[in-house]
Formats: C-alpha cells, sequence, structure tokens
C-alpha cells in the first residue's frame, strides 16, 4: 500500500510539473507573439510613444545589432576623451570589448565603400586613420606634436627617443627625406609646417628667429616693433620686416601659408611700421 502510494504522489508531481512546464512554454510564446506584434508596430512607427516606454521598461530592445553599435560608439568615443586619439596599439581590449577589432571591420568596410556618410564623419570626427600606414605616419606625428607643443620646436637629434622609447629622431629624419624625395601628402606636409618641422637649414634659421619673437610676445603680449629694434641680440625688428616684405610679394623673400599662420597667431600686423 505504501509503495503505491509513493508511486502515486511521484506520478503527481511529474504530471504537476509537466502541466507548470507547459504553462510557462504558452506564456512564453505568448510573449513573443506579443513582442513581434510591436515590434512591427514599432518599426512601422505606428507604436506610441507611451507603449514604447511601457516596454522598454521591461528591457525590450528593439534591434540589439543597432543598441550593440551604440554601446561600442560609446566606448569608442570614451577612449577618444581619454588619449585625444583612437589610434590604439593592436588587439587593444578596452571597457571589456574587442575595440581594435571592431575598428579593423570598420576600415574593411571602408575600402568597400560599405560605410554610410554617417558612420564615416562619426569616426573621422575622432580622428581615424583608414590606411594601415597613415595610421603609423599618424603615430609619429602625434609624438612630434606631444614635443611641440611641451618645447616649442622639432630641433632634435636624429638618435632622440621619447619616454615611450618611440624614436622620434629617426621619424623625423625619414620625414625630412621623403619630403626631398615628393613622397609626402600636402596634409602631411602642412601638419609638419604648422608644428615647425625644418625641411633644411633655411627653415632651421627661420624657426630660430620665429622663437624671439614668441619669446618678445609672451613678454610683451604683441610682436609690434620697429625695424631696428633689437631684442636679445638678435635683430628682430629687421627679421619681421623681412616677413612683411615677403607677404607683399617682395621676390628676394619667401613665406608660406602655415608660416603667416604661426604669425598671426601672435597678432602679426602686415602693414609697414
Amino acid at each position: 500500500y505504501f509503495r503505491n502510494k509513493v508511486l502515486f504522489l511521484e506520478e503527481k508531481d511529474k504530471f504537476y510539473h509537466r502541466l507548470f512546464l507547459d504553462i510557462l512554454i504558452l506564456i512564453y510564446q505568448e510573449l513573443l507573439n506579443r513582442i513581434s506584434l510591436h515590434e512591427a508596430k514599432y518599426f512601422d512607427d505606428i507604436l506610441d510613444n507611451v507603449k514604447i516606454q511601457q516596454i522598454e521598461k521591461f528591457g525590450v530592445v528593439w534591434n540589439p545589432m543597432i543598441q550593440a553599435e551604440q554601446e561600442k560608439r560609446m566606448l569608442l568615443v570614451k577612449y577618444y576623451d581619454e588619449y585625444g586619439n583612437i589610434n590604439m596599439p593592436k588587439y587593444t581590449e578596452y571597457g571589456g570589448v574587442h575595440i581594435w577589432e571592431w575598428l579593423q571591420g570598420k576600415k574593411k568596410k571602408y575600402i568597400k565603400n560599405e560605410l554610410s556618410k554617417e558612420e564615416i564623419k562619426f569616426f573621422e570626427k575622432h580622428g581615424i586613420v583608414w590606411d594601415v600606414f597613415d595610421e603609423r605616419w599618424q603615430r609619429g606625428f602625434d609624438a612630434a606634436k606631444k614635443y611641440y607643443e611641451k618645447y616649442g620646436n622639432l630641433s632634435i637629434s636624429v638618435k632622440y627617443v621619447t619616454d615611450n622609447n618611440y624614436k622620434l629622431g629617426e621619424w623625423i629624419s625619414a620625414q625630412r627625406g621623403k619630403y626631398k624625395n615628393n613622397k609626402l601628402t600636402e596634409q602631411q606636409i602642412h601638419k609638419l609646417n604648422f608644428i615647425g618641422m625644418c625641411w633644411n637649414s633655411y627653415d632651421k634659421k627661420w624657426f630660430e628667429s620665429f622663437e624671439y619673437v614668441k619669446k618678445y610676445y609672451k613678454e610683451y603680449g604683441n610682436i609690434n616693433i620697429p625695424c631696428g629694434f633689437v631684442y636679445k641680440g638678435k635683430k628682430l625688428g629687421m627679421w619681421l620686416s623681412t616677413q612683411r616684405q615677403a607677404y607683399r610679394g617682395n621676390p628676394n623673400y619667401h613665406i608660406t601659408e602655415e608660416r603667416i599662420a604661426l604669425l598671426n597667431n601672435l597678432g602679426m600686423c602686415w602693414k609697414i611700421l
């Protein structure tokens, strides 16, 4: 009798367990049907905002792929804010995401012309370098820019190495060689000129004089000085006068757009004083 009773109870438990699972499956299927119905209305733009907010409270994601993309973009922006660029080392993992591999996928799509204008605009806004060779160049330029911002020039030995062991002296020397052989783009030349790149001995002399101008500006707040003015042994007034003559088209002198911009940043007056 007791044995039969135990068997009966066991069968009863199994029955209710199966029944419970069947009910759960039915509820789950009903929920899926309702979510599918709401998703269809959502994408047809006929689901009102109140309903959308109510459904989203339950953690419903309308398009998981779009949400994942947005989360990676947010991480990329965070990385950019932290490091100032997105030229990250290979296999970089950030915020628990393989962000470098994700970026490589975007670069491949860019080459195949599979990125939208909005995507291209977003990545270029945060300084993406599409080509791997450009990426290496940009890494060198970032090091050169950092040095320039700290010391005000790029007058360094070819053996100079940065604190993080980057061979900046060799990189700058290589850029001079490429410039001489016309292997730099106009954009690269422009960027290097803007941070005081000296391509030859004449350029070096120009930037040495410009250093005096910067010192004078820092001391007095302007560079409005007469032609005969001498500053710390340097005929600074005469040098500025030659820059004005070059600006006005005197064939005996030459001045580039980058140098004009550098002098303008210090409040250069191009009229003869």
